[in-house]
């Protein structure tokens, strides 16, 4: 569901002056609005809105709209008044941008004749009321905190019209007509009933000569799961029927004036809608008609939100100078804007306020578009054969994208639907669900089910949001050693983006045919995928023909011209699909980072869908050498479909930025940008004390700093001795003297010695010896009489340079951390069976990596290197 909606007021130009000059009085002087105000009140509205306003562009000379500014971003746009005598938001959208290029002549009539209004205020030297002051002083000092959020809808998922196919069955010539199409939306919303109420003829008054109209409701059994939200070439003669069938008999129950689009097309009074519901489709005794004019604002507005807040769609009707119009009313906002519906296949769907219903002229009937006369609903529009009560006390508890649902058991219920944002998403017999719920909010409720399969009305709803994390650093570690900090962090959990920074797509219209197959894929060559190196896929989606359980596997390389297995990035298995011939996401746990040198392959399996011909769709339009398919048990064994068929599966692949980079301040300065790692040192400091944060660069810019951490310089260093009760291998890492390390190992010492046969002995607790102290990056080899842990502190060691000769050569690490033996020797070249030994076990160079038993360097430890090379070498230890 859509937590943002799009406020465009049409109107025609009276009206729209008489609603712009509402409440004007002499309260305030207003002036002229400059460009850098506006441009503020902009940034204030959108942020508000949840909008990012980074890259918020001024078109309003570019369209030359007179009295507006027009301020747009890539996900959104305001429409702003440059008068401050009129207030200050007079449209805007959150779910795209302005587009001025190709705008549809309504639209750029209807945005006119706010400038006309805005004109005649000046001309009338108007003054702003109080309110719409407040509302300016509010949104350019950045204090605007009103927004309305969606409360419920829209509920109908349905986009029909007037046309064909659904009125494959009107005599020869004519359309549905809105009552019906309104009529047929909200029927289908229920899937009710199974089959009608006994049977009614007529005989249209405007046109005898269409013959008797006749429809035997009791015999005919309603194909609802063959009804399609949307219509086009790719639709069934089964689904066109199935739609064409409850649209003809939807007229003929409310005695439907047939007649063409150039006449004005069909008619017939939203009021029988009523009476026709109940006698002819046994819908519940609440069904009734009620004029706006009855009740005062207030009071229709309330009648208006207890129905919708049952999650009953509302059929609506209003007149204007043209004509009147039936619709559909399935949803409002906190603010008082309601959801229509309009029967025009989507055109102008959106949220209005009730004063001003103008969708504007461009569906079948609309006249002008104009429908704020004469307004009346069909209220209380449910099924009366459920047996079953509704679920109570929905609740819910949430583990990150994890929602288990919980209510209490209804009475008469034989099991129950669960819906998410209006669309049923799976079904349970107990009172719990668990939903892998999509980020942004989640609207959920649950309907019984009886024995007969009818439905109960709704429980209460509740709503579930899932975040969009920022990647913040959260655990920034600090250590200094002498004159260097060395800093490292974990890399925070991936974060899914709320818009794609591209999309590897292959159109998003509904199929052009269907086949059958079991796996699809579609193959995208690392040649196509250079420009998006670096970047990464976070979501795939299909287009699901028919209801069954779905599966996606998506892997980053190709062997034998197959998907490699050992690529396999992500996989999601066993997926139920209830809601059909619609786009579905699929979300990947962590992003698959395209590298730009080797393939992507997406592949799709569909199974019980039980029809011959199911969802693997296809546009013979869209040409797509790269596409796949299989009738095999196995994703890895693909055949080019190609060599067959000019197709391209509807399988879309989002991508976002995959790989994040940080920057590093030090006493809130940055000393680092970019950093690919997540480590680094800060070295050649002063004496002194440092504060230290991190933040993550991402798709959507600089997180909040890290945690702080604070370090003293110069910073000195414990190195932690662990000796073994017979020999032990050990290097310093501390500046350390060998009396020093004398006095820790006391009397239980036995002997230290160097390679180059320096040593000392303990008896009788006193130490001699010829060994005079220690060198740094020398490995010392101590023997006790028994194990012992002791600690040495003192300013780090850090670099040493080793002398490497033909043979056996002692020498010690000093790293700041355990690193992997190529690592920890840095530039260093060893030659063929080149050996390094340790205690812990050895390792061989065999011309390319090291291999055996001994991978890491320790800090602190000693080693023997075993040179093959008759030269001479120096091996650097140390940062």
């Amino acid at each position: 569901m859509k937590n943002t909606i799009m406020r465009m007021k049409r109107m025609n130009k009276t009206l729209l002056i008489a609603s712009l000059l509402l409440g004007l009085t002499t309260l305030m002087q207003a002036q002229p609005v400059s460009r850098e105000t506006a441009r503020r009140a902009a940034a204030t509205f959108l942020d508000n809105n949840g909008a990012k306003t980074a890259q918020l562009t001024d078109v309003s000379a570019e369209i030359g709209f007179a009295n507006l500014y027009v301020f747009t971003t890539d996900q959104s746009f305001v429409i702003l008044s440059a008068d401050s005598r009129v207030q200050p938001v007079l449209g805007y959208s959150l779910n795209g941008p302005f587009v001025a290029e190709d705008m549809p002549e309504n639209k750029k009539a209807w945005i006119e004749e706010y400038g006309d209004a805005i004109q005649y205020a000046i001309e009338h030297q108007t003054r702003a009321s109080a309110e719409t002051a407040q509302q300016w002083r509010d949104l350019t000092e950045g204090n605007y905190n009103r927004s309305g959020s969606v409360v419920v809808g829209p509920l109908v998922q349905t986009r029909w019209d007037q046309g064909y196919p659904y009125n494959m069955l009107c005599p020869s010539g004519t359309v549905t007509g809105c009552v019906a199409t309104a009529m047929a939306q909200v029927m289908k919303y229920w899937n009710y009933p199974e089959h009608g109420l006994g049977c009614h003829s007529y005989l249209p008054g405007n046109h005898p000569e269409f013959g008797v109209q006749s429809a035997d409701f009791n015999a005919t059994y309603y194909d609802w799961n063959n009804m399609a939200n949307t219509y086009g070439s790719a639709n069934t003669e089964v689904q066109r029927q199935a739609v064409a069938t409850l649209m003809y008999h939807c007229g003929v129950s409310v005695n439907m004036n047939y007649g063409p689009s150039s006449e004005g097309g069909s008619g017939a009074t939203t009021a029988t809608v009523a009476d026709a519901l109940k006698s002819f489709y046994n819908y519940s005794s609440e069904v009734q008609h009620h004029s706006r004019s009855s009740y005062d604002d207030d009071t229709w507005m309330a009648m208006l939100k207890a129905d919708l807040d049952q999650n009953m769609p509302i059929q609506y009707h209003g007149r204007g100078a043209a004509g009147g119009h039936s619709f559909v009313c399935d949803g409002y906002t906190s603010d008082n804007y309601f959801h229509f519906n309009w029967g025009w296949s989507g055109y102008a769907d959106e949220y209005y306020v009730l004063d001003n219903l103008y969708p504007g002229p461009g569906g079948i009937g609309s006249g002008n578009g104009i429908f704020n006369d004469e307004q009346g609903a069909i209220f209380g529009i449910h099924p009366s054969e459920c047996t079953a009560s509704a679920p109570s006390n929905l609740t819910y508890t949430q583990l990150g994208r994890n929602v288990t649902l919980a209510w209490n058991a209804a009475d008469g219920a034989a099991g129950y639907n669960i819906y998410r944002d209006m669309s049923l998403i799976g079904t349970a017999t107990s009172t719990t669900f668990t939903d892998l719920a999509l980020f942004g909010d989640n609207v959920y409720f649950v309907r019984s089910v009886d024995a007969g399969g009818a439905l109960s009305l709704s429980s209460n709803m509740v709503t579930v949001t899932v975040g969009y994390q920022t990647p913040d650093v959260i655990d920034l570690a600090a250590t200094a050693y002498g004159k260097d900090v060395h800093l490292n962090w974990t890399a925070p959990a991936w974060c899914y983006p709320t818009t794609p920074t591209a999309t590897l797509n292959y159109g998003e219209e509904t199929p052009y045919y269907l086949w059958t197959s079991v796996y699809y894929a579609h193959r995208h060559l690392a040649a196509d995928l250079v420009q998006y190196a670096g970047k990464a896929v976070y979501k795939v989606s299909s287009f699901i023909v028919y209801p069954g359980t779905y599966s996606v596997f998506v892997y980053t390389k190709t062997l034998n011209n197959q998907p490699d297995p050992n690529s396999l990035a992500f996989s999601s298995t066993g997926i139920p699909i209830a809601v059909a011939r619609e786009w579905h996401d699929f979300i990947l746990d962590e992003p698959a980072i395209l590298t730009g040198t080797d393939d992507l392959w997406v592949v799709m399996k569909q199974e019980n869908t039980g029809e011959d011909y199911p969802t693997p769709s296809f546009n013979l339009s869209e040409h797509n050498t790269n596409a796949f398919y299989a009738g095999s048990t196995s994703p890895t064994s693909l055949y080019d479909a190609n060599s067959s068929y000019n197709c391209a599966w509807l399988i879309n692949t989002y991508l976002t930025d995959g790989t994040y980079t940080y920057n590093l301040y030090r006493n809130d300065e940055p000393i680092a940008n970019a950093i690919a790692d997540t480590h680094y040192t800060d070295s050649g400091l002063a004496d002194g004390t440092y504060s230290y944060h991190v933040t993550t660069n991402y798709y959507s810019g600089e997180t909040e700093p890290s945690n702080s951490v604070t370090v003293t310089v110069p910073g000195l260093v414990t190195q932690t001795v662990e000796l073994s009760p017979t020999w032990t291998w050990w290097t310093p890492v501390v500046a350390t003297t060998l009396a020093e390390l004398e006095a820790a190992i006391g009397s239980n010492g036995i002997l230290i010695k160097s390679q180059d046969g320096g040593f000392v002995r303990c008896e009788n607790g006193q130490w001699s010896g010829t060994l005079q102290d220690f060198v740094p990056g020398q490995m010392y080899r101590i023997a006790t009489q028994e194990a012992d842990t002791f600690t040495l502190t003192g300013m780090p060691v850090t670099t040493a340079a080793i002398s490497i000769l033909q043979g056996y050569n002692w020498f010690g690490y000093m790293g700041m951390q355990p690193a992997n033996i190529a690592t920890a020797l840095g530039g260093f070249t060893p030659a063929l069976n080149d050996q390094i030994i340790g205690q812990e076990g050895a390792a061989t160079y065999n011309g390319s990596e090291w291999t055996g038993g001994l991978t890491t360097l320790v800090p602190g430890k000693g080693y023997v290197y075993h040179s093959t090379a008759s030269e001479r070498k120096t091996l650097l230890i140390g940062q």
